[in-house]
């Protein structure tokens, strides 16, 4: 299944926005003095809040309405997940959560994925295999690992150009 929820414009029903209300509540991440000072110019993520024309009010807004997205698209996954139980095919199914890209909430005073600093760059990565018991893996991998891994784990062949 495919979701596009987090995404701009960040919308959820009404109901998710509540926990996260007043916005005037939300805590911006902490500022950094000089934080674009080892950053090339050609490595600046041109959507700051100057560009974007966020001030503060508007920068808590959006991290209100990020966290309301996310709350949903929890809540969205939570359906699934019951569904694949309430049939009888969880304890036979794969389950690979992931995204295509970060999003800055104001770190670096950067918003949105356009930037090679860690907030925009790493994705979340949870694979719920049956039979398998949870583990934490501290290594680096790449999206590109997931199809000779599922392969794998279905004990189909993983052809050798991968």
């Amino acid at each position: 299944m495919g979701f596009v929820r987090p995404h701009v414009p960040f919308v959820a029903p009404q109901n998710y926005y509540a926990p996260f209300l007043p916005y005037d509540s939300m805590t911006l991440p902490e500022k950094v003095e000089d934080d674009w000072a080892d950053i090339p110019k050609a490595g600046l993520n041109y959507k700051t809040s100057a560009n974007m024309k966020m001030d503060i009010r508007r920068q808590k807004k959006a991290l209100g309405g990020y966290y309301a997205s996310v709350a949903y698209m929890d809540a969205q996954i939570g359906k699934v997940l019951d569904a694949l139980e309430a049939a009888g095919l969880a304890d036979e199914t794969i389950i690979i959560f992931t995204s295509d890209h970060g999003y800055h909430l104001g770190e670096h005073d950067f918003w949105a994925k356009v930037s090679l600093h860690e907030e925009s760059a790493a994705v979340p990565l949870i694979i719920s295999v049956p039979g398998k018991k949870p583990a934490v893996c501290h290594s680096s991998v790449e999206l590109l690992d997931l199809y000779p891994t599922t392969a794998s784990l279905c004990g189909l062949p993983v052809p050798d150009r991968l």
